[in-house]
């Protein structure tokens, strides 16, 4: 998972940037006893994993970060790597995962909301990507770097720019060539990006279904 964020409130909760549901959630906010951090949760079918950057306010407010996540969910051995601004920053865990992956086909992916009771995101998403593989340090640098890189857009399966071509309505387009468009959910609003235009989330109930 790739994005920009600026966050205008952490509040001692963890927020959803993106997530599958019943599968993952990529969060910013307070977790792992740090605070203002950025944080993987991944479901297992006895117990989920969670990790978080190690060190607490790492993540500002009212500014524009680049934040990635990779992670090979096949083994409960293996960690995710945290990216930040292009930098990789290795990750702390505070559960350990335990069991099978959990089937997470057939439910929902949110930029920026849950359909449960976790926090939604207060602040600004911009060019939301998801991949199906990892990706390397020297990839996730030229995610940072460029708004078109081209080696990591292979297994690109899900990328929401929110330039103003990219929605139409309530209507986000899907420009991994995935079909996976999504639907603004009470009134998320266009606001100024990282690179041209972002969407603005009011951290109480809208998010992209």
């Amino acid at each position: 998972v790739s994005a920009w964020i600026n966050p205008n409130v952490m509040d001692g909760v963890l927020r959803s940037i993106a997530n599958k549901d019943y599968g993952w959630t990529f969060y910013a906010g307070d977790t792992c006893s740090k605070t203002d951090v950025i944080a993987l949760r991944h479901s297992r079918s006895t117990t989920y994993g969670e990790w978080s950057l190690p060190v607490s306010n790492t993540i500002g407010l009212n500014v524009w970060q680049h934040v990635v996540v990779t992670y090979d969910g096949t083994s409960v051995s293996n960690d995710p790597v945290f990216y930040v601004n292009g930098s990789p920053v290795v990750s702390s865990e505070c559960s350990t995962p335990v069991g099978s992956l959990s089937n997470d086909s057939g439910y929902s992916g949110f930029i920026g909301g849950l359909d449960y009771s976790n926090p939604y995101f207060s602040g600004a998403i911009d060019e939301a990507r998801i991949y199906n593989r990892i990706l390397s340090a020297e990839e996730v640098a030229k995610l940072y770097l460029t708004t078109t890189p081209d080696n990591p857009d292979t297994g690109l399966v899900g990328y929401w720019p929110f330039n103003g071509k990219d929605i139409s309505g309530t209507t986000a387009y899907d420009r991994s060539g995935k079909g996976g468009n999504g639907t603004l959910t009470n009134s998320p609003t266009k606001s100024i990006g990282k690179v041209g235009q972002a969407l603005s989330f009011n951290g109480t109930n809208s998010d992209v279904i």
